[in-house]
């Protein structure tokens, strides 16, 4: 199954060309269909790791660049391991995309500030867009929600954005239509404090 995914991406990637696309993004996806703890073992991490140093040699024959996404319940389960991939492949063809409410669980809410620090510090350099959402812990499980009705202060991530990577993508993520002309109307009064 995972060589069928791996073809299927590199394929995908000869077609970015056609349509003009530099970039390509995906995540790490999991071992099994769906949660699973053997996510968190170093086996996973190194099986993540050839995938992508896979697509990125193909990304390379095209200059296309591939972006990763990592994810609480994945391989790529946290910044420093995100880090680790980016020196280990190290390719300028390799870049992240850091959704900070992707890193949290119900153990690392109260260390929020402390974790979205450290992963804008570290991963700075290599992302190639952000991507915002909310959250909130409820009957003790993390609920995303849409951004400013949660817990995610996005001040920090905001500032990072202006003051070091204004020309970032940043991108919405998990928010209703209907919700949209009040999350930005909330991002952008932030953004102007920030």
């Amino acid at each position: 199954m995972r060589k069928q995914a791996l073809d299927t991406f590199k394929h995908q990637i000869s077609l970015c060309t056609a349509y003009q696309a530099k970039m390509i993004t995906t995540e790490t996806g999991s071992l099994t269909t769906g949660y699973t703890p053997k996510n968190f073992t170093e086996e996973a991490y190194q099986i993540a790791q050839n995938s992508v140093m896979q697509i990125v040699e193909e990304a390379e024959k095209f200059g296309i660049t591939v972006a990763i996404e990592g994810g609480i319940n994945h391989p790529l389960s946290s910044y420093q391991l995100a880090k680790r991939l980016i020196h280990e492949v190290a390719s300028s063809n390799l870049k992240l995309i850091l959704d900070c409410a992707n890193f949290i669980n119900l153990k690392k809410h109260g260390e929020q500030e402390m974790l979205v620090h450290h992963a804008l510090e570290e991963l700075g350099p290599h992302l190639a867009a952000v991507h915002l959402k909310d959250y909130i812990v409820k009957n003790k499980a993390i609920h995303i929600v849409p951004v400013g009705q949660g817990c995610l202060d996005f001040r920090p991530l905001l500032h990072f954005l202006k003051v070091n990577r204004p020309f970032l993508y940043a991108t919405l993520e998990a928010i209703p239509e209907k919700d949209v002309p009040q999350v930005m109307n909330h991002l952008e009064s932030l953004y102007q404090i920030c």
